[in-house]
């Protein structure tokens, strides 16, 4: 080119537009439609412009790669030579004495090819691109008219080039009915936990976006209140017994049962149960034989889905169902606050108090109650646990045990490293028991020490 001032001008017009170009697409790569449209709601026609680039990427795509051919070959043809030239006439003058005719050719050459990747990658590609992602909103509001005006122009060639691809890919077999499936489950939980390292998603808003997902997997054995804890009323009780009793609990409803809980005939209010006490003649009548002060008790399999047992529950306005297997046996019972904490995490009102399963001990170890979850352990300290079908530390010491124990049994075993002392035994069942974790290595431990502070972040 006989004007070099001419070729420096076309190339940095050129980095120029797919700078452009490129800082809408790291734009783009930050924006998802329900975001567009909500900045959008000043500049409707730039958004429904965002909206159909983001619908359809490759136009975009291809714009960009077809600008950079075009800015590649124009130098090729028209500066490349030119710069090799002024290269080698440069290090001539300087090294020529010491470079052989062939070295210096291929340096200038090396030399002028590093100097334009280094132009076209970082200044008209990464910078741009990244300056787009930082600054998503203003740049692909700003960028747009500009962006939709190259799009155009260049739309007769990237068609051709997009249509050949698609018959090629077409030729080989992969067609447009086989696109991917709708995001899964497993991607979802990802870009979560990626925002929740971000910062972007709070602790609390992770887990219980978890915990939806969780949600349709669980059976009402799984959430259930075990009939060990269920605190019912006897149908033979007078009705003064009953609301004496009642107020000294916590619940607002009790399943009334005769003889045993596996016989319940009705669940008791306590609003009710106070009102139908301060008429005349009721406070001595028993609870089994004033049937209109017994609300209906709805029965459900323990294999029952939690999903469609909650919107049966919301439906028809029931707080409480009593949870049977298959001989018709109570097993559990579940409130709809139980239903409710799976999703959100333990609710307490102002009577409920807070019940500490682990304590730290000044020795180092840490005393469990039987009856935490195998989930907490693994959460709390890091432990693995295989067994499928156990749920409570006291159901894990009894497997490995395999026998009942007395309340004068103290045994002491050890699994993976861990030591598990029983202290208590209470009604045949595990209730308090000293857990002494493996000594562990100082890389170990500050590997524990982060797991341990990610878990307390996640339960505030």
């Amino acid at each position: 080119m006989d004007n070099p001032y001419i070729g420096i001008l076309m190339i940095f017009i050129f980095i120029l537009i797919v700078g452009i170009l490129n800082s809408f697409r790291g734009a783009l790569s930050e924006l998802n439609e329900s975001l567009v449209e909500k900045l959008g709601e000043k500049k409707q026609q730039k958004a429904k412009c965002i909206l159909h680039i983001l619908d359809n990427p490759e136009r975009l795509e291809a714009t960009v790669f077809l600008l950079v051919f075009v800015m590649s070959l124009f130098f090729a043809c028209f500066m490349y030579g030119d710069y090799v030239t002024v290269v080698h006439e440069f290090f001539a003058v300087r090294v020529g004495r010491i470079l052989t005719g062939w070295f210096m050719d291929f340096f200038s050459h090396a030399l002028v090819i590093a100097y334009m990747l280094l132009l076209l990658c970082v200044l008209a590609i990464f910078v741009p691109f990244h300056i787009g992602k930082k600054r998503s909103e203003s740049v692909s509001f700003g960028t747009i008219p500009i962006v939709r005006f190259f799009i155009a122009i260049c739309s007769p060639f990237t068609g051709i080039l997009c249509g050949l691809a698609k018959l090629i890919v077409w030729l080989l077999g992969i067609h447009e009915a086989e696109k991917e499936e709708d995001t899964t489950e497993e991607e979802i939980k990802s870009m979560v936990n990626e925002g929740h390292e971000k910062g972007v998603i709070e602790a609390s808003e992770a887990e219980m976006i978890s915990n939806i997902f969780e949600f349709g997997d669980k059976m009402a054995k799984d959430i259930m209140t075990h009939r060990k804890n269920i605190v019912a009323v006897d149908g033979e009780m007078t009705l003064a017994e009953a609301v004496e009793y009642i107020l000294e609990e916590n619940n607002s409803r009790y399943p009334v049962y005769v003889d045993d809980i596996d016989n319940i005939i009705g669940i008791l209010h306590l609003k009710t149960a106070v009102i139908f006490s301060k008429q005349q003649g009721m406070s001595e009548r028993k609870l089994k034989d004033i049937p209109e002060l017994l609300h209906e008790a709805f029965f459900i399999p323990e294999t029952r889905n939690i999903n469609t047992l909650f919107r049966d529950m919301q439906f028809n306005k029931i707080h409480m169902e009593i949870v049977v297997d298959e001989y018709g046996q109570t097993v559990g019972l579940i409130a709809m606050e139980d239903i409710l904490e799976v999703i959100v995490g333990s609710i307490l009102d102002e009577y409920d108090e807070e019940e500490n399963f682990i304590t730290a001990c000044e020795d180092g170890t840490y005393l469990v109650d039987g009856m935490t979850t195998l989930e907490d352990l693994e959460d709390t300290f890091g432990l693995v646990y295989d067994e499928e079908d156990i749920d409570t530390l006291n159901g894990f010491l009894i497997s490995k045990l395999d026998r009942i124990l007395s309340e004068d049994d103290k045994p002491e075993i050890e699994v993976d490293g861990c030591k598990y002392q029983v202290l208590s035994v209470e009604n045949k069942m595990i209730s308090l028991v000293r857990l002494t974790l493996p000594e562990v290595t100082e890389d170990e431990e500050d590997d524990t020490t982060d797991d341990k502070q990610k878990t307390k972040e996640s339960s505030k």
